[in-house]
């Protein structure tokens, strides 16, 4: 187990800039015509998501992620990034947990396995199944694959509203998916920093941890982090939202002293997908059957079968199905389980904790921030939104910021009106960027994303609606097993709940156009056939 901010420690590193003079351009920063576009997430709100990734509760422990990922009821198998205790909170532990339970279906002797989930455990356990002859089905209750991993392209380039980076490539599954769908790695630059505000506070922070270090060793009741970190001036509480808020998705209010940094050691530096993260995951779809828009609602296992229902009124039956729900999604009890799992299973998701890491991407007309790859803001404000944001003009060439919020502030603004997040967004940059330009661009459209509700219904499709009304359908993908003809365990496909979100709050929803099927079936490239190209990959 590393202790400390091994996975990506940064922002300590820089020296403190003056703060510039607050802008006195459009009212202090908080005019909408100084943007061009604008790409929000609000994880909270995702029905089938439910926070972001997971985090080490106080009462928690690795303990508690291993009981979540243990096999049972008979039959049902679990994987997720929660129930990795080596590198939780990853795309990396997705993708080793979907593998672990691909292992452990095909040693149960399960020739026909149910998938719940498309996200990258899903993705990865399947494509481990079939690799090994298994028949696999996969039902997923968006209109996409990905889960956690969405790339859009809605501002021109490829741009992340879930995972961005990953996370230490040597030895990282997630690194080897990359070089096998041929996916373009570009390291970056955590030290590169524009700090603003006053001083990092590194100092203050390393002081601290060394007593929360101590207070490990010593051991005795798991309490709180905060109790041990302690609390100090901006320059302080900046590097706590920067390194532990930001990092973890909690607050060290939320974090288990004991527990919140477990996992093992990333080496070999971090990386981004400049083409996407989501050529990833349709990588590891190819060939596959996967079910779009099918929720799960019921898991039954008897007699060395299981039964899944779906909330459509479908049901698929197979030697085994391996669960990749999200910790959210499981904390909101919504599956029916007959059996119903063991009794530490159903602790273990009670002690986990869901964080919460928000984005927010706005595209500007040209670049006033400079070059450094992070841009950090010493908030005096209480709430210490928008701390740090990344330059994403260096590394897909359009001058875009982006913004994170985490725990506390993204809570706090989870739910709220678009340009409520927007106008606080740019009130911080004039604070920090007096050179903020004047625009006589209004903003072109607003996207909100998620939710993606899921009710009774019967429109297959979502719609993918922007601010001229104009639509498309989105994509559903699924592709029938060689057996010609033969459907899979039980029912064809059911059509997806068909209540959606406000069109005037949706710009675009699916693959983007990896593959443009409309809401038919139709087979994906074969496995080592090139990777489809976005129809946006020029920009």
């Amino acid at each position: 187990m590393t202790r400390g901010l091994d996975r990506r420690g940064f922002l300590l590193a820089a020296l403190g800039v003056a703060l510039a003079g607050v802008s006195a351009c459009g009212g202090g920063g908080a005019d909408p015509r100084r943007v061009a576009g604008v790409l929000r997430t609000d994880w909270l709100a995702d029905p089938f998501a439910r926070g972001s990734y997971s985090f080490h509760a106080v009462g928690s422990s690795p303990a508690d992620r291993r009981a979540l990922g243990a096999p049972g009821p008979d039959g049902v198998f679990w994987a997720g990034e929660a129930t990795d205790a080596g590198a939780p909170s990853t795309v990396h532990g997705a993708v080793r947990s979907g593998r672990r339970a691909a292992g452990e279906a095909i040693a149960a002797g399960a020739s026909s396995v149910i998938v719940a989930g498309a996200g990258m455990a899903g993705l990865a356990c399947a494509e481990r199944l079939a690799a090994a002859g298994r028949r696999v089905v996969v039902l997923e209750a968006r209109d996409r694959i990905g889960g956690r991993v969405w790339t859009d392209r809605s501002l021109g380039p490829p741009l992340e509203l879930g995972a961005s980076w990953i996370h230490g490539v040597d030895g990282n599954p997630v690194a080897e998916i990359a070089r096998r769908a041929g996916a373009r790695m570009v390291p970056f630059d955590y030290d590169d920093v524009d700090l603003r505000g006053g001083p990092s506070g590194e100092e203050a922070l390393a002081r601290a941890l060394r007593r929360v270090a101590a207070a490990q060793e010593a051991g005795g009741p798991d309490r709180p982090l905060a109790e041990v970190l302690g609390d100090g001036g901006a320059p302080f509480r900046f590097a706590v939202r920067a390194e532990i808020d930001g990092e973890y998705a909690a607050s060290p209010r939320e974090l288990s002293l004991m527990w919140w940094d477990a996992g093992e050691e990333q080496r070999g530096g971090d990386v981004l997908l400049p083409d996407g993260y989501d050529r990833l995951a349709a990588h590891l779809a190819r060939g596959l059957e996967i079910r779009l828009g099918e929720r799960v609602a019921a898991v039954r296992s008897r007699d060395g079968r299981v039964e899944v229902s779906t909330a459509g009124g479908g049901r698929v039956d197979a030697d085994a199905v391996v669960m990749t729900l999200p910790l959210g999604v499981l904390k909101r009890d919504e599956i029916d389980f007959d059996p119903f799992p063991a009794d530490r299973k159903v602790q273990a998701v009670e002690r986990l904790g869901m964080g919460v890491l928000d984005k927010l991407y706005l595209r500007f007309p040209e670049a006033f921030w400079g070059d450094a790859a992070v841009l950090g803001r010493v908030a005096p404000a209480a709430d210490g939104r928008w701390a740090y944001w990344v330059n994403m003009d260096a590394v897909t060439g359009a001058p875009i910021l982006l913004g994170f919020n985490a725990a506390d502030g993204a809570r706090g603004l989870s739910g709220a009106a678009d340009a409520t997040v927007r106008d606080s967004a740019l009130a911080a940059l004039a604070e920090a960027w007096a050179n903020m330009p004047e625009l006589a661009r209004v903003a072109q459209w607003i996207e909100r994303w998620p939710p993606e509700p899921k009710v009774a219904g019967s429109n297959p499709a979502a719609r993918a609606v922007n601010v001229n009304g104009s639509a498309n359908r989105s994509q559903v993908i699924a592709v029938p097993w060689s057996r010609a003809g033969a459907a899979p365990y039980g029912p064809e496909r059911r059509p997806r709940p068909s209540e959606r979100v406000p069109p005037h709050v949706r710009v675009a929803v699916g693959l983007h156009g990896c593959f443009d099927v409309g809401d038919t079936r139709q087979e994906m490239p074969a496995r080592g056939a090139p990777a489809p190209s976005s129809p946006r990959d020029d920009e």
